[in-house]
């Protein structure tokens, strides 16, 4: 790429207007070389290969464009602001900042309205942190052990630093609520989905429950709140409950990490329809699906840019990662299943 940038300034030179145009080519070499060295350091630091289409629509990349276009208009401005002004005579410093007071005025009032222009035109598109979720009992679980499942929600937490779950083991049940808040529940299209509103309290959450979430099968989400049923046991196994269930906290944690940055996930990530491309990010799978999705699942292009825009580089890779759950078969993990809990993935 350098000896690119050094053969074409070597070719712009033998023209008469390099003059003119030297430092504008600078800049724009500058940016390119930017969005390359860019490119190289999300794969040397955080392991995370986005296509190039994908990148160029990165936050990374605007963010690199804005700056050198900031850059760009401030060189262009100083052009006009410079029509007309001698330059200062040698060894006389003081003359020449009381002469070309305005001209200084004039640049850094430019380069300050720049600056800011290019900070406020990037803020939106700054990464958010992915925030805590806790992980509830809506009832009593009956074909799991909780604390066999607290143990593979810690070894989530341990082998990720994006986000973190924390395990309320008292189960949360309609008895709790107050008689206004359970005739809501009852009188809703997805109750379930309303008992775990009044069991988040406004705070992220996913309620995991035995019961059935009838049309919605397997999970259903609104914001910051999520359900996973084990109801339908039959449809994914011989796949086990634990795997089952660290498959669905894996992605309720990425829809609830969205629903808090954009209020809910974009429609566009349900394409509907009968068609399944193993896209985590589709509208819930049916129970003829479910076993190829937990043991497929993969980020799609569109899921992996849309993560990698809304909580960066290390977010999106160590989701991906995650949704193999190859960590489950890592020889430790394995062994403690096997040996404490008495359990075989």
């Amino acid at each position: 790429m350098w000896d690119l940038v050094k053969d074409i300034g070597g070719l712009l030179a033998k023209t008469p207007a390099w003059l003119q145009v030297r430092s504008f080519f600078f800049v724009l070499a500058g940016c390119g070389l930017a969005e390359y060295w860019a490119y190289q350091y999300l794969q040397s630091q955080y392991g995370f290969t986005p296509s190039p289409e994908v990148f160029l629509r990165s936050y990374v990349s605007i963010r690199i464009l804005l700056a050198g276009g900031g850059l760009f208009l401030v060189l262009l401005l100083f052009r006009i602001g410079r029509r007309g002004r001698s330059p200062a005579a040698p060894g006389r410093l003081v003359t020449a900042l009381r002469e070309h007071r305005g001209l200084l005025l004039y640049r850094g009032a430019v380069v300050a309205a720049v600056a800011t222009g290019i900070v406020a035109a990037s803020r939106p598109f700054a990464p958010s942190k992915a925030g805590t979720i806790r992980v509830r009992f809506l009832d009593r679980p009956v074909n799991f052990d909780p604390q066999t499942l607290a143990y593979v929600v810690y070894e989530l937490n341990r082998i990720q630093k994006n986000w973190y779950f924390e395990v309320d083991f008292k189960p949360f049940s309609k008895s709790s609520l107050r008689s206004d808040q359970a005739t809501a529940c009852d009188e809703d299209r997805r109750p379930l989905l309303a008992l775990a509103k009044f069991a988040a309290e406004d705070k992220p959450m996913i309620g995991i429950t035995s019961h059935s979430l009838g049309d919605a099968y397997f999970w259903e989400h609104e914001a910051k709140v999520g359900v996973i049923s084990t109801a339908d046991e039959a449809a994914y196994a011989p796949i086990s409950s634990y795997r089952y269930l660290a498959f669905c906290l894996i992605v309720q944690s990425m829809l609830l990490h969205l629903g808090q940055r954009f209020g809910d996930v974009p429609l566009d990530s349900y394409p509907g329809g009968s068609e399944s491309h193993g896209g985590i990010l589709q509208s819930v799978p049916t129970r003829s699906a479910v076993r190829p999705l937990i043991l497929g699942a993969r980020l799609s292009p569109g899921e992996e840019e849309m993560l990698f825009n809304a909580f960066g580089p290390e977010y999106a890779r160590t989701c991906s990662e995650l949704l193999t759950l190859a960590w489950l078969d890592a020889p430790r993990v394995a062994a403690n299943l096997k040996e404490v809990f008495g359990v075989d993935r």
